[in-house]
């Protein structure tokens, strides 16, 4: 749906991952499950380093 509003999307498969897509991609928007695997969207608000 976001693609077709001209939106570039990157989807990853867990909470690290979408951490580490934070460290190498400056995100307008970020949206996450607050279930994902391996980290929550809630713990990657302050993840460990």
């Amino acid at each position: 749906m976001l693609e077709n509003l001209g939106c570039q999307v990157e989807i990853v498969g867990s909470g690290r991952h979408a951490v580490d897509a934070t460290r190498r991609t400056a995100f307008d928007l970020i949206l996450m499950n607050c279930q994902m695997p391996e980290m929550a969207a809630s713990s990657s608000a302050d993840p460990p380093s």
